[in-house]
C-alpha cells in the first residue's frame, strides 16, 4: 500500500511507540488473542476489536455493528498511530478471519489516517486509495449464491463495503454477508423497476454514496425456440435486460453526485455464441453487451461501464450439455466463481481509459 509522508518541524511530545512494537505486543500476547477468539465465537465481534486492540489503549468502542454512528470509523486508529497496513500485517500471526478483515475494512478503511512521532518530528501517514476498492460502496445484485456469491466475497476482501441485493434467498444471502463482514443487505424483485429505484434509494440512504454497480442477477432457461412464448421470454429479458439498464441507470445518477464511478455488467458466453435452444437467453445477453457499451459512451467520462463474459462455471445442478461444452473447451476445464469475480475487480479498479469492453472469462471456449 502507497503511503504519502509529510514531516513536520514542529517539535512534537511522544505520545506512541513505534508501530512495528505495538504488531509486537500484540502478536506475543497469547492471553490476549485467546481471550479475543473466545469472544468471537461468541459471535461478539465488535467486542473482538476492541480486545485485540487492547494494548493500544486507543479508546475506540463500536456501539453496533452497523454504519450509523455520530463519531467518525478509524478515530481510535488515529489516535493510536495506527494504519490500515498494519492492522492486515496481523492476519498470518493471528488468523484472522473474512469477517474480520470485511469488518475492519468497512468501518476503520473509510477514515484511515496517522500520526507517528520520532524525537523532535512528526510523521503523518495517510493511505493512499488510488486504484484500490478499500472503503468503496459496491453493490452486486444477485449476490446471495454462485457467481454473485463469490464476487462479494472477493471484493469484501479487497476491502470494498459491500451492498448484497437478493430477491428470495434471503438465508443464503445473509450467510455471504456475514462473510462479507457484516454487509448491508437490500431485497428488491428486479422485475420491478419501482423496486430498483427504492432499491438505490436505501443504498444511498444507508451507505451514502455508490462507487461500483455489478450487475450479476439473471434466469436461465432451456426452450426450442418453436415453443417459447410471450411469458418464456418476458420471464428471461425482465431481469437479464431490462434490469440491467435501470439498475445502470440509477447507478449512474448516484454515481455522478460523488464524481463517478463503476459498472460491472455480467453477460455470458451466450451473448457472443450462439445456442440454439437458449435462443431467448443468448438474445438477452447479447443485448446486455451492445447495452454495455451503449451506456459507456453515454455516461464517460466520469463512469466506465465494462462487461465481463463468464463460460462455463460449474455448480452442483450442471447438466450434460454443460459437462460437454468443458471438454470442448481449451483449458479444458470449467471455470470458478473467483475467476469471474477477478475479472470484475479488474474493471473496478482501472481507470477511465477503460471502459466499453467485453472480458470473455472462459477458458478459451469463445474462440472455438
Amino acid at each position: 500500500m502507497q503511503r504519502e509522508k509529510i514531516r513536520s518541524r514542529r517539535t512534537c511530545r511522544a505520545t506512541f511507540p513505534i508501530r512495528h512494537s505495538i504488531l509486537r505486543r500484540i502478536i506475543d500476547s497469547g492471553g490476549l488473542i485467546d481471550q479475543a477468539w473466545a469472544i468471537l465465537d461468541g459471535g461478539r465481534y465488535e467486542q473482538f476489536v476492541e480486545v485485540l486492540l487492547q494494548p493500544l489503549h486507543v479508546g475506540f468502542k463500536f456501539s453496533h455493528v452497523g454504519v450509523h454512528r455520530r463519531h467518525q470509523p478509524g478515530d481510535g486508529f488515529l489516535q493510536a498511530g495506527l494504519c490500515l497496513q498494519d492492522i492486515f500485517e496481523l492476519l498470518p500471526a493471528i488468523s484472522f478471519s473474512c469477517w474480520i478483515r470485511g469488518f475492519v475494512c468497512r468501518h476503520v478503511a473509510p477514515a484511515i489516517s496517522a500520526t507517528y512521532s520520532y524525537g523532535n518530528s512528526a510523521t503523518i501517514v495517510s493511505v493512499s486509495t488510488e486504484n484500490s476498492l478499500q472503503g468503496k460502496v459496491v453493490l452486486v445484485t444477485g449476490a446471495a449464491k454462485r457467481i454473485g456469491r463469490g464476487i462479494a466475497l472477493r471484493l469484501a476482501r479487497e476491502g470494498a463495503r459491500v451492498a448484497i441485493h437478493y430477491q428470495n434467498s434471503e438465508k443464503e444471502a445473509r450467510r455471504t454477508a456475514e462473510e462479507c463482514g457484516g454487509a448491508e443487505l437490500f431485497r428488491a424483485n428486479l422485475e420491478s423497476v419501482g423496486e430498483i429505484t427504492h432499491m438505490f434509494g436505501e443504498v444511498e440512504r444507508r451507505m451514502g454514496r455508490l462507487d461500483g454497480q455489478v450487475n450479476n442477477a439473471a434466469r436461465f432457461t432451456r426452450f426450442d425456440p418453436l415453443d417459447i412464448t410471450e411469458q418464456d421470454w418476458d420471464f428471461i429479458h425482465s431481469v437479464n435486460l431490462k434490469a440491467v439498464f435501470f439498475c445502470c441507470q440509477n447507478a449512474a445518477r448516484l454515481m455522478r453526485k460523488t464524481g463517478g464511478g463503476r459498472i460491472v455488467n455480467i453477460s455470458s458466453l451466450g451473448g457472443l455464441r450462439p445456442w440454439a435452444e437458449h435462443a431467448h437467453y443468448c438474445a438477452s445477453k447479447a443485448g446486455v453487451i451492445m447495452l454495455t457499451r451503449a451506456l459507456a459512451t453515454a455516461f464517460a467520462p466520469e463512469i466506465t461501464v465494462n462487461s465481463v463474459a463468464p463460460g462455463v462455471i460449474p455448480f452442483d445442478d450442471i447438466d450434460e450439455r454443460g459437462l460437454r461444452l468443458i471438454d470442448r473447451t481449451p483449458a479444458r476445464r470449467g471455470g470458478t466463481p473467483e475467476e469471474i469475480a477477478g475479472a470484475v475487480v479488474y474493471f473496478l479498479k482501472a481507470s477511465e481509459f477503460v471502459t466499453g469492453q467485453i472480458l470473455a472469462v472462459d477458458g478459451g471456449l469463445s474462440q472455438r
